[in-house]
């Protein structure tokens, strides 16, 4: 068995081929790809930490609602997180996309706020 960790590029879509998208898999050697699929996805816009492994009980475990396996995320946000919004976010709600389910909600811990001008040196990205 193969795993592989990656730190995702923005712009890059979690999938093994797609005709319009530049996918995560560009990211490994050639030689490592065959066989090797992203476990999970994140957002093209989303950079961060994707597993990718050829391990097929892994991935099933891993992102099964049944194995209860929590998975944190931390961002940075435009505007400000009202209650209501920390609310909607924590509350189940139905998901749609390709195939509906029910989400089981999120906990929301805000670590710190910023004002834009403070945080400029955090979302000016170096090219």
């Amino acid at each position: 068995m193969r795993y592989y960790m990656l730190n995702k590029p923005m712009d890059k879509i979690c999938a093994v081929r797609d005709m319009r998208h530049s996918v995560v898999m560009e990211c490994l050697p050639s030689d490592l790809r065959e066989g090797i699929y992203p476990v999970g996805r994140l957002d093209k816009d989303t950079e961060g930490l994707l597993l990718l492994t050829d391990d097929g009980e892994f991935t099933n475990k891993v992102l099964s609602p049944s194995s209860n396996i929590s998975k944190t995320y931390r961002f940075f946000a435009k505007g400000e997180l009202t209650a209501e919004k920390i609310a909607y976010i924590e509350s189940p709600h139905t998901v749609l996309g390709g195939r509906e389910f029910c989400s089981s909600g999120a906990k929301v811990e805000i670590i710190s706020t910023l004002t834009m001008r403070d945080a400029k040196d955090l979302l000016i990205r170096e090219n």
